[in-house]
């Protein structure tokens, strides 16, 4: 027999939290290059994602995800080049402009 789904006044399905957080990963083979605690999500699941209205943040089970952004080792070496020549740069025309050298 099949449970009856619950409908809000809005018209949105009442859902039973405490199932969906009680089981939300899928019993699935993984690949075997996978790090072993990386699980796949059941349909229910992908209701414990949510994302904010107004700043489009990902939410997973009500904890904001975070996110963050590095630069590669070389990205770092290549930034550090770049400043390094610029302000070479500046040593040499204030050089020039106060007559230090030709």
């Amino acid at each position: 027999m099949t449970k009856q789904i619950e409908f809000d006044e809005h018209g949105n399905a009442k859902l039973d939290w405490d199932k969906i957080r009680s089981k939300p990963y899928a019993d699935a083979i993984l690949p075997p290059d996978w790090d072993p605690q990386i699980r796949t999500l059941n349909f229910n699941g992908l209701q414990l994602f949510a994302v904010h209205q107004s700043t489009g943040d990902l939410y997973w089970n009500g904890q904001r995800l975070e996110t963050t952004k590095r630069f590669s080792t070389f990205e770092r070496g290549l930034a550090a080049a770049g400043l390094a020549a610029a302000w070479a740069l500046v040593v040499i025309e204030f050089g020039r402009s106060a007559r230090w050298w030709p």
